[in-house]
């Protein structure tokens, strides 16, 4: 059973560290990737590493955080976002059966801007704002 760090101090994560963390195979679809597995940070700092590989369609939905804006530093790859427009078919988001009052979800966006991240592009989406993203092949992005 691994020691479970409910606190830390700092977190470093060295270019050695992420290299080895990016040349594990990419599983299809949107997901968190979590470096330091032996520290419980989830919730605990700003921030999180997100893969997503061979994403062109549902169930990857729009979603739009009321409260929050997500600044995406892409370190990996090329993915294509749709920002802004009109969310379609908005619901509120479930998490376990309970909804999420300022979270929402829905089917599409219609209109928005498209932008194309490549290794070392940032994309600023303000609360309120709902985005969408697509690849081909695999990306890692840091979300602040």
């Amino acid at each position: 059973m691994k020691n479970i760090i409910k606190q830390p101090q700092a977190l470093f994560l060295s270019k050695l560290q992420l290299r080895k963390l990016f040349t594990k195979n990419p599983k299809p679809g949107k997901h968190v990737i979590h470096p330091f597995e032996h520290i419980d940070w989830v919730g605990k700092i700003p921030l999180k590493l997100l893969e997503i590989s061979r994403v062109q369609k549902a169930p990857n939905l729009p979603e739009v955080h009321t409260l929050e804006g997500d600044l995406l530093v892409s370190l990996s790859g090329k993915a294509e976002f749709l920002s802004g427009g009109n969310l379609i078919d908005r619901t509120t988001v479930k998490k376990n059966g309970k909804s999420i009052r300022h979270e929402f979800t829905g089917s599409s966006i219609a209109g928005g801007t498209q932008f194309m991240l490549g290794v070392g592009d940032w994309l600023w989406i303000p609360p309120g704002i709902a985005p969408q993203h697509k690849t081909r092949t695999t990306a890692r992005l840091l979300i602040i």
